[in-house]
């Protein structure tokens, strides 16, 4: 079950970055996957957030489907930029951390 996972998922990954429509029938049977996969194991949590992904999988479909405008899909490319701290951030801005909790220091002790 976990290597159909795996296959469906990159799957569609691949299709997605193609702009095909299948990536969502295909997404969907990649949250089936892990639902059985989940439900397996015991981790009930997932489960319900496997079928949380496979409503918003079954809107994002029919929207594609039934687009307002009526044109092309219109997909545009965002330019990655670095923050201060070093992390990824797309819009290049400084990560926030909302907790009153210091960072441990495990890499110092010895």
């Amino acid at each position: 079950m976990e290597v159909f996972g795996f296959v469906t998922g990159a799957a569609c990954v691949a299709l997605l970055v193609r702009q095909n429509i299948w990536n969502w029938p295909l997404g969907i049977a990649n949250n089936f996957a892990f639902i059985v996969l989940f439900y397996r194991t015991g981790l009930y949590a997932d489960v319900g957030l496997q079928g949380f992904y496979i409503a918003i999988s079954l809107y994002g479909w029919w929207s594609w489907l039934h687009q307002r405008h009526h044109g092309a899909l219109s997909v545009s490319q965002m330019k990655p930029r670095w923050s201060r701290d070093g992390a990824w951030s797309p819009r290049g801005g400084r990560r926030r951390c909302w907790t009153r909790s210091r960072p441990s220091a495990w890499w110092r002790s010895s």
